[in-house]
């Protein structure tokens, strides 16, 4: 985001999605601008990552944030924070609404209104029982009784080793409860020995796999996307021909094309077979 182009200040949003309303029947219609009850609509989530490293408060940017975007897309924009490190002390609570207010001599000019999430303040062993995968693997980060942090760990891997996933997905779930959960030597040998178990038997296997299949398939998507991200700065965006080119190249082929992409004027001067 550059809010004043251009030798303004830069800003990195951690993500953005366009995604479409799913209207519900008994509920107060959503109209278009006529006047009419609208047949498509759309609205953009803004979810913000806030650490304890964080260099700035989330409540200083998000404002600019929520500006910015309603300008640019003329949508919605509903914002989202997920606070890693923080809890109850929150607002008591784990998940909630928050808010931010400006004010000049007394008179309140504005109030913004967010949804959040302070991981710390949710229960881990209540998400464990959910089947939202991606709030197994989050139990990582959430409050977790001290007797219960190696079976936290096993039985999150467990779950995450028997969903219907692609590699890289299951890759990345698993090192989400790998990096974050919080195993001293104690807890380290009771997850060795909850492990050993019948219970347990697929998740070592899973840990092999998904190490040495997750990184190699990361790596590649990875290239991937940097060799787009690059061809895309360069000559815009690529035909669905190109794109599929790209994904059958190998990574010394990726490789190669990013390092031409600086020397040419033109894709017709790649090796692509979607321009033949």
């Amino acid at each position: 985001m550059l809010p004043h182009p251009p030798d303004g200040s830069r800003h990195h949003l951690d993500l953005v999605a366009k995604l479409k309303i799913r209207q519900d029947p008994d509920a107060v219609p959503i109209l278009d601008a006529s006047g009419e009850k609208a047949k498509e609509c759309f609205a953009v989530i803004h979810l913000e990552i806030e650490s304890s490293q964080s260099k700035t408060s989330i409540m200083e940017r998000l404002p600019t944030y929520y500006i910015h975007l309603r300008n640019r897309t003329k949508l919605p924009v509903l914002p989202i924070i997920i606070f890693l490190n923080r809890g109850g002390e929150v607002d008591g609570k784990g998940h909630g609404t928050m808010e931010h207010r400006d004010t000049l001599f007394g008179l309140e000019i504005q109030v913004m209104r967010f949804l959040y999430v302070a991981l710390k303040g949710l229960k881990a062993l209540e998400y464990m029982e959910k089947d939202n995968l991606l709030a197994v693997a989050l139990t990582a980060l959430m409050n977790i009784p001290e007797e219960s942090i190696a079976w936290v760990g096993a039985e999150a891997l467990r779950k995450i080793s028997q969903a219907p996933l692609l590699t890289h997905e299951r890759f990345l779930l698993g090192e989400c409860v790998r990096a974050y959960l919080p195993m001293g030597p104690e807890h380290r040998a009771e997850y060795d020995k909850l492990l050993a178990t019948e219970t347990f038997i697929g998740v070592k296997a899973m840990n092999k796999t998904i190490y040495e299949e997750g990184i190699e398939e990361g790596m590649e998507r990875e290239l991937l996307d940097f060799a787009v991200n690059v061809l895309e700065d360069r000559f815009g965006p690529m035909p669905a021909k190109i794109l599929a080119d790209l994904k059958s190249r190998s990574r010394q082929e990726l490789r190669s094309m990013i390092t031409n992409s600086f020397r040419i004027t033109s894709l017709e001067e790649l090796d692509f077979a979607g321009l033949k």
